[in-house]
């Protein structure tokens, strides 16, 4: 239970997430000392991922599922006219993915924390400024902007993590699936 004068010091949500991607960095850096790739790539990945709900935590933007953090980092790319972004995330989602697939070593995990320290504090300058105007899209990236936007913005109610939520009697309806010989 926190006092008061404790609550007081609290830091606001996106602060902490920012705090929660420092410690995330540590911990990898961490584990890569100990030549342990396969957490290390987890604890990058936390820390990418924290950053990213630090930047959409104060706009009001999902940031509870991978494919928020995904959609969050494609749109604030394009925003800001940065192509590395798009580029950066893949490959700390290919690192969350180490976790399970144990496909990269300390070696190559190694390079990628520096990345992230960097990507991690690009996205704390972004949280602390607006988003810059859209005069620079094509008609292809307003597009996809939109499409990012819908995923950002929608009331999590509407979707599931994975495709459409269905009421209990739309589920019932549904046709049956039947072996194609049977």
């Amino acid at each position: 239970m926190t006092t008061p004068a404790e609550e007081k010091l609290r830091p606001s949500p996106p602060e902490r997430y920012e705090e929660l991607s420092r410690e995330h960095l540590e911990k990898a850096a961490a584990a890569l000392a100990e030549d342990d790739a396969l957490q290390a790539s987890e604890e990058i990945w936390n820390a990418v991922a924290s950053a990213i709900k630090a930047v959409c935590q104060p706009r009001g933007w999902n940031h509870r599922y991978h494919n928020h953090l995904r959609a969050a980092a494609f749109y604030l790319a394009v925003e800001w006219n940065r192509p590395d972004f798009h580029v950066s995330f893949l490959a700390f989602d290919n690192l969350h993915t180490n976790n399970y697939e144990h496909q990269y070593f300390a070696p190559n995990v190694i390079p990628m924390l520096d990345l992230a320290r960097e990507f991690c504090q690009d996205l704390a300058r972004m949280r602390l400024a607006p988003l810059p105007s859209q005069e620079h899209l094509t008609p292809a990236q307003r597009q996809v902007q939109e499409r990012h936007w819908r995923t950002l913005t929608r009331p999590l109610s509407d979707r599931a993590a994975f495709g459409e939520v269905f009421s209990e009697a739309e589920v019932e309806n549904l046709p049956s699936v039947k072996p194609p010989h049977t």
